[in-house]
């Protein structure tokens, strides 16, 4: 098995500038906030789907510092219709495990809860086993 990757969430509100890799998302439920999210370093997710590579991949994906703004990971949803991707997660901390032995376009989504509203940070992880 390869060596884990490990990437780490940022979550912030405000308005993207779309630099250095930040994403916008809106807010659910209590409202329109405007976030910005980011998973870096970008070149571990860019790593993760290597064409060719039917490797086992682990993924770690640690929340950036927010406790103390509350922030947390309220749950993490996967549509996998290869059953490739399975994963666990605590309040600071998502671990994935995928098979990589089968093409597919897999979807995760990473919900992030601060108070009521609940901010959907999609790493987009996908397969791509063929040589």
């Amino acid at each position: 098995m390869k060596r884990p990757k490990v990437m780490t969430l940022n979550i912030t509100p405000g308005k993207p500038d779309g630099k250095h890799g930040w994403q916008q998302a809106t807010a659910d439920e209590a409202g329109d906030d405007l976030f910005d999210y980011r998973y870096v370093p970008k070149e571990v997710r860019q790593k993760i789907n290597k064409p060719g590579d039917r490797s086992i991949v682990t993924i770690h994906i640690k929340l950036q510092n927010k406790a103390r703004e509350g922030y947390e990971i309220a749950d993490v949803t996967l549509v996998d219709p290869c059953d490739q991707i399975s994963g666990t997660f605590t309040r600071r901390h998502i671990t994935l495990r995928n098979l990589n032995t089968k093409v597919q376009q897999a979807y995760c989504n990473v919900i992030i809860r601060k108070g009521r509203q609940e901010i959907h940070c999609d790493p987009m992880i996908g397969n791509d086993p063929r040589k």
